[in-house]
């Protein structure tokens, strides 16, 4: 699956969410308002530290009554704040659907109920006919739910055609919740048999099954202390991509600015 347009995508659109937030912050947020409360506070806290250093008693009540003078400018400016980071999270939480929703690796995964085996109560079973599929790894991922809340999470692997150990991502392995396929390799069109031992106050489980495509991106470089090569994800792409822009944009709009005053 060529994923190259929308690797490019998700940089798009990270780009204009970047855009699109800085516009918001200039819009909502009063530079000039903020950067006289910052150089009133420093002000303050001077004045108010030469006045405790002579003890002037005096002179601390009134430099007192000043910060309460501007604590009415503080709350507008905190309020502002909160108006704007309302706005900013339901902009990326928009984005961050979109991307996820535009996923072409997604469109091929499918999910089946699993169902109570005859033989106990919390074992539950269920399968799927491969229906042409191609050589590849499999990771089956099954959930388990108590009145819509998830309480349990396995994942197993399995192949189609020949095994190989180079797996797209690392398995995640729950011990309170054994998973596992009646084979480890299928044939094509060959029917899968998937059972999982869940808690025996599951009410619900669902198995989800990705034929080995995944968006992902390898970075250039490790990034130290983290140990970051490979993003998993595009709503992780999105997110990091994000920051990224973000970082660059931020001079590059100096620059801009220091040319505008030039001209």
């Amino acid at each position: 699956m060529d994923i190259t347009p929308y690797f490019y995508f998700v940089i798009a659109l990270s780009i204009i969410y970047v855009i699109l937030i800085r516009i918001i912050q200039s819009k909502l947020m009063d530079s000039n308002m903020m950067k006289s409360i910052q150089e009133k506070s420093k002000q303050i806290n001077e004045l108010y530290k030469e006045a405790a250093k002579n003890n002037n008693k005096r002179k601390m009540d009134e430099i007192s009554k000043m910060n309460e003078e501007l604590m009415p400018m503080m709350n507008k400016l905190l309020m502002s704040q909160m108006k704007m980071m309302v706005v900013i999270i339901g902009i990326f939480i928009a984005f961050t659907w979109v991307t996820g929703y535009a996923d072409p690796t997604l469109k091929d995964d499918f999910s089946i109920n699993l169902t109570k085996t005859n033989n106990s109560d919390n074992i539950y079973s269920g399968s799927f006919v491969l229906k042409n599929a191609t050589q590849n790894f499999w990771y089956a991922t099954i959930v388990a739910y108590n009145n819509r809340t998830e309480i349990a999470m396995n994942q197993t692997v399995f192949f189609v055609g020949q095994k190989t150990d180079e797996l797209l991502w690392i398995q995640t392995k729950a011990s309170q919740m054994p998973v596992h396929t009646d084979k480890e390799t299928y044939s094509s069109n060959s029917r899968v048999m998937i059972y999982a031992t869940v808690p025996t106050d599951a009410h619900d489980v669902v198995a989800t099954f990705n034929s080995g495509t995944r968006f992902y991106v390898d970075l250039p470089v490790t990034i130290p202390l983290i140990n970051l090569r490979r993003i998993y994800d595009s709503q992780s792409w999105f997110i990091f991509s994000a920051i990224i822009i973000g970082l660059l944009i931020n001079p590059l709009v100096l620059l801009i600015k220091k040319y505008i005053l030039k001209k």
